[in-house]
């Protein structure tokens, strides 16, 4: 340092001035330098405020998305519950035709393994619907069918029929209630005409036959008939109750009287030839 500053003594004063100035330029680079280092460590300082406060932001972001993520899956599952329940997918459209004729109908309800299982209603195109319970794609269980004149059957269903317990209504007005199989009533079953007539007993494809009992509700003389049935008429023997109390033991061939019949009234018996009754009764 001694050596320097002697060698510095040597110099005449113009270069003295020239190094003063030179050295007042360096420390002006110098103070220059650590004034834009300040602004730099400052912005740098303020970068890292920012990035410290996006961080956080950042982190409330993922955790609110990740919160949201987690009841959209929560809700995601309540649905596909709902859904998909014992394997059963509701509210599937299946356009196909059933029953009819290849007429095209439209379905919505439950399916199982693509095939209509559960609850669910069909329309047709021509006006026909079934609404009800359906077993490996077809009618079977409980279930309401109308058709487009207003005939309805409500009751018991096996393999697209009619079978069971159940109630036809006509357009007409008649109603059938009674045991069916295979689309028609078979069995015990009651017949209500638009007249009011009655009918009781046993039914055979849809016919009256066997044993039953027919109520006339406006009939002249007869009240009902009690007897046999074949083909939806009477045939065989029965017993005609008249309105006055009267009853009558006869025959039926084809629903013609034949043969000889006994008539009681009045405590009496009066025997009726029936071979000479050319008309119905």
């Amino acid at each position: 340092m001694n050596d320097k500053i002697k060698e510095i003594k040597q110099i005449d004063n113009k270069n003295k001035k020239n190094l003063i100035l030179e050295i007042l330029d360096r420390l002006e680079d110098v103070i220059n330098d650590a004034k834009e280092n300040d602004i730099i460590v400052n912005r740098i300082k303020n970068i890292i405020i920012l990035l410290n406060d996006l961080n956080e932001k950042y982190e409330k972001i993922i955790e609110k998305l990740n919160n949201d993520k987690e009841e959209i899956k929560s809700k995601l599952n309540e649905m596909f519950n709902y859904i998909k329940i014992n394997n059963k997918i509701y509210g599937k459209k299946d356009f196909r035709s059933i029953v009819n004729n290849g007429v095209i109908g439209k379905y919505e309800g439950d399916l199982i393994n693509g095939k209509r299982e559960g609850s669910g209603t069909i329309e047709w195109g021509d006006g026909q619907k079934y609404s009800g319970e359906w077993k490996n794609d077809k009618m079977e269980g409980k279930g309401t069918y109308t058709w487009p004149d207003n005939k309805t059957y409500i009751g018991d269903w096996k393999n697209n029929y009619m079978d069971g317990l159940g109630e036809l209504t006509n357009s007409n007005g008649y109603k059938f209630k009674g045991i069916f199989k295979e689309g028609k009533l078979n069995g015990l079953g009651i017949i209500e005409y638009d007249n009011n007539d009655k009918y009781e007993g046993n039914m055979k494809d849809g016919n009256k036959e066997g044993k039953g009992v027919y109520y006339y509700a406006n009939h002249e003389k007869y009240s009902r008939y009690e007897g046999d049935w074949k083909d939806n008429v009477r045939h065989g023997e029965g017993i005609l109750y008249y309105k006055d109390g009267s009853k009558e033991i006869v025959e039926y061939s084809q629903d013609n009287r034949t043969g000889i019949g006994v008539l009681l009234r009045n405590n009496k018996a009066q025997i009726v030839d029936n071979n000479k009754i050319k008309k119905k009764k």
